[in-house]
This record gives C-alpha cells, sequence and structure tokens, in this order.
C-alpha cells in the first residue's frame, strides 16, 4: 500500500478483528480476523505509515457490531 500512496496520503479501511463467532469457525476465512497490534505492527514497523484514528465503526451490520475496527493510516 505503501508505493500506491506518496507521502502525506490517507488509508482508511475496515478490519476484522474476530469475524468468527465460537460456532462458526471456517478454516482458512475469508474473512481473516486480525488484532490491533497485528494492525498496528504491519502498517507501522517499517515506518511507512502512522495511525491517525483507530476506532469501531458508527454504523456496522448487526452481526458485525464490536468485531471491526476502523483504521485511518497516514502513508510517511
Amino acid at each position: 500500500m505503501a508505493s500506491a500512496l506518496k507521502p502525506g496520503g490517507h488509508l482508511l479501511g475496515i478490519f476484522y478483528l474476530d469475524p468468527y463467532r465460537g460456532d462458526h469457525q471456517p478454516g482458512g476465512g475469508p474473512p481473516h480476523g486480525c488484532t490491533i497490534e497485528e494492525l498496528r505492527q504491519r502498517f507501522t514497523a517499517a515506518g511507512q505509515f502512522s495511525v491517525e484514528s483507530a476506532e469501531p465503526p458508527a454504523d456496522c451490520y448487526p452481526e458485525r457490531a464490536g468485531r471491526e475496527l476502523l483504521l485511518q493510516l497516514s502513508r510517511q
């Protein structure tokens, strides 16, 4: 993603933190879940992005409530 954005550009995405409930866990996804720490490490470890905001989306499908993260990043 860093190569697709000029410095100062923004990336906005909604990521699944835990896309499955206990009674439904298909192997291999999609969707593929991740942790907040994993997202931060993947985007900021190389110093190419900084996290501008990370919060639950204001609106979502009821079955996804509490399992998504709206992440806004800036290209360094």
